[in-house]
């Protein structure tokens, strides 16, 4: 994998992190997401939005997404049929 490649394909997978957690701060799917997290009685968690001058926080942020892939993806999954057609596209991008 050339270096080029590599920073193109990392700088999309923190792109995609940053989608979520955009997605996951509405209001409704943020209920959703809370919600999903209880039923399952995990601890709650929060997603978190990478920081482009704290490489620390990128850590975070594949950690915590990682913990919750479960809720996440149940939530995404939950909205790929909503009936606001911009939420319901953008679900069914990110599951994609």
């Amino acid at each position: 994998m050339t270096g080029v490649k590599c920073e193109t394909e990392v700088a999309n997978f923190f792109s995609i992190l940053d989608l979520v957690y955009g997605f996951m701060n509405g209001t409704k799917r943020h209920a959703k997401f809370n919600e999903i997290q209880a039923s399952q009685k995990w601890k709650h968690l929060e997603l978190h939005k990478s920081c482009d001058t704290r490489w620390s926080t990128r850590s975070i942020q594949i950690s915590t997404f990682l913990r919750r892939l479960g809720p996440v993806l149940e939530t995404l999954e939950h909205f790929k049929d909503d009936t606001d057609s911009e939420t319901r596209l953008t679900a069914q991008g990110l599951l994609n």
